[in-house]
């Protein structure tokens, strides 16, 4: 064997070693990623029904607020004004309440950002013309391009999310339209509930996999 093939094999050698290397810190990021948006779903949750009940309170402010400015001048009187303000300032409480809600769930995503980005690194790094079984899938695990097109998936939809609910907030007044607009971000999609709830189940096999791998 000359010394040409000697180099050739250590290279490959190395090469193998790396590529394993790398698709063992996938598979964690992935996995980090699977608890990471499971964590960010049921926060979501459960500020979606906190916000709910805002949103209610603030459609009986909005009613009470169209009644006082439907009446005629001449009954306008200094209650009336009082009454004006007082709903006003409730209002812009709940807003506030609001807006720290959505807070509540941006602060923590940052934190899901960094594991994204992370892993999209460590995919760049990854020879995927080695057609290994965590890269093209089994009987079992989906390919590692599913788990990317979810992750993306997550990604956006949830970020996006977050973005048009702190920009929406911003909008909130007593008028039908804008809390209708609200509520419309505040909502997730029958689809996307589906999908996400498909997509956790093969995150779970991918992590039974691994466990039994280990």
């Amino acid at each position: 064997m000359n010394a040409q093939v000697i180099d050739e094999l250590k290279n490959m050698e190395e090469h193998l070693k790396k590529q394993n290397q790398l698709e063992l810190a996938i598979r964690n990021a992935i996995l980090t990623l699977h608890t990471e948006f499971q964590t960010h779903y049921d926060l979501l949750q459960n500020e979606r029904e906190v916000q709910k009940e805002l949103l209610k309170r603030m459609t009986i402010l909005m009613e009470r607020f169209r009644i006082i400015r439907e009446k005629p001048i001449k009954e306008s009187n200094i209650e009336a004004i009082i009454a004006e303000e007082g709903i006003l300032n409730e209002f812009h409480e709940k807003v506030q309440k609001i807006r720290s809600s959505n807070v509540k769930l941006k602060e923590p995503y940052m934190n899901i950002k960094c594991s994204f980005e992370k892993f999209q690194d460590l995919c760049e790094q990854l020879d995927l013309t080695l057609d290994s079984p965590f890269i093209k899938g089994n009987h079992i695990t989906k390919p590692l391009g599913h788990f990317i097109e979810i992750i993306n998936d997550f990604d956006t939809h949830f970020y996006q999310q977050i973005l048009n609910l702190e920009l929406y907030s911003d909008y909130l007044q007593p008028h039908p339209e804008q809390l209708n607009r609200y509520k419309l971000h505040l909502e997730d999609s029958e689809d996307f509930q589906e999908f996400f709830n498909i997509s956790m189940v093969d995150f779970k096999y991918l992590q039974q996999r691994s466990k039994n791998v280990s």
